[in-house]
């Protein structure tokens, strides 16, 4: 069985997690975090063009918007 890890490719001027990526050949997925923490969006692309499923969060935690 293979195992998919989230690579981080940006941090925050803080030092915290911006922009983590997981490459699955065929599409990306993405997280993006908030400076202070907490999950922004989530997302995926293919061929450098929004593919599947974002959620954009509130800083609060909850979700503000899904778009398909």
């Amino acid at each position: 069985m293979k195992t998919n890890n989230w690579q981080v490719s940006e941090f925050h001027e803080n030092g915290n997690k911006k922009t983590e990526l997981l490459d699955l050949g065929f599409i990306v997925k993405y997280k993006k975090s908030f400076e202070g923490g907490g999950l922004h969006v989530t997302g995926g692309a293919a061929d450098g063009k929004p593919e599947g499923l974002h959620v954009i969060y509130f800083q609060s935690g909850g979700i503000e918007m899904t778009v398909n």
